[in-house]
């Protein structure tokens, strides 16, 4: 094992180049993506939403926006990664759903108005300065109908100052596939941010492969998350704990909005 991690290739994100495959294998089972549709339906469906048209932001692999292709008329999936965008145009691929590389803070949307929109995974968490998260909740309003719906996850900071951070490893194993994940997490306290290492010990068709990311994901108060929504055209309806229809507390890190455009 000490020799594989003497080879680890250091790479920039988890979602660039083979990687793809390995974290749709690790973060993206057939049940959880069933699971987080189950309940993503039952919130829109709540609040009463048109099911015309869904905007998925930061889309991934297109696991999820292939599933709501189910509920709506059309689907608009853009990403940053065009490994991303390529892999779900190759495994995703259904008629009502258009995948797009698009980095929503850089470019307003050009789509025909949306009635929901939808941003998984706490993509938000990606965008570290407060003109990102700006553009990011602008040029997601300026695609929304009026009424429309924004939902989005992002990593509570309540929760994460008072959890305790401690090293993980996890294994999947599917397909001919092992992955081995080992996660470490800091704070970093200046920047409200979470800084994420990840060690991934992949073995494909006996083959070893090795490689590290290091990320960094910032967390945000729901006073804070209200402000940059109200100042983009957004009133906030609702903070649940991730998965769930309770109200988010400081004991639950993954956060879920539901925000309408006013």
């Amino acid at each position: 094992m000490s020799a594989a991690w003497l080879r680890m290739k250091l790479l920039k994100s988890s979602f660039e180049g083979e990687n793809v495959k390995y974290y749709e294998l690790f973060f993206l089972p057939d049940k959880k993506i069933q699971s987080d549709i189950d309940y993503l339906m039952g919130i829109i469906r709540a609040n009463k939403a048109s099911k015309q048209a869904l905007l998925d932001v930061g889309c991934g692999t297109g696991a999820h926006a292939h599933s709501f292709g189910s509920f709506f008329e059309e689907v608009y999936a853009i990403d940053i990664s065009r490994d991303m965008v390529e892999h779900a145009r190759m495994n995703h691929y259904a008629c009502n759903v258009n995948y797009e590389c698009l980095d929503i803070v850089q470019h307003a949307i050009k789509f025909e108005k949306i009635d929901i929109a939808v941003s998984l995974a706490h993509v938000i968490g990606y965008q570290l300065k407060n003109e990102s998260v700006k553009a990011f909740v602008e040029h997601v309003g300026q695609s929304l109908k009026k009424g429309g719906l924004f939902i989005f996850t992002f990593y509570n900071m309540a929760a994460v100052y008072l959890g305790q951070l401690e090293p993980r490893t996890v294994t999947v194993d599917k397909g001919g596939i092992q992955l081995t994940r080992l996660s470490n997490a800091t704070i970093d306290a200046e920047n409200n941010c979470l800084l994420l290492d990840y060690y991934y010990i992949v073995e494909d068709k006996g083959k070893l492969k090795t490689y590290e990311v290091h990320e960094k994901m910032r967390c945000f108060t729901k006073m804070e998350m209200d402000y940059y929504l109200k100042e983009n055209g957004f009133m906030p309806i609702c903070y649940y704990a991730y998965g769930t229809n309770h109200e988010l507390t400081s004991h639950e890190w993954n956060g879920l909005c539901v925000a309408r455009k006013v």
